[in-house]
């Protein structure tokens, strides 16, 4: 779980990196942190741990968001 979410944090700052140069850094910012509570958040009540693997993934993604925003 360490190196996916690693991995997709990397990836996410590379995309949230070109998505705040197109669009501006608060709409990047926004765009993150929303997609950080709402899939942190489903990550909770997942059935399974394949479940809980992808929405923490998603999640990681937009933590990337943070540091290039």
């Amino acid at each position: 779980m360490v190196t996916l979410t690693t991995l997709f944090t990397i990836l996410g700052s590379i995309v949230h990196g070109i998505w705040a140069d197109k669009y501006g850094r608060r709409t990047a910012l926004s765009s993150a942190l929303i997609f950080m509570f709402v899939f942190g958040a489903v990550s909770v009540g997942v059935p399974s741990y394949t479940w809980f693997l992808v929405f923490r993934t998603i999640s990681a993604f937009s933590l990337g968001g943070f540091s290039q925003a």
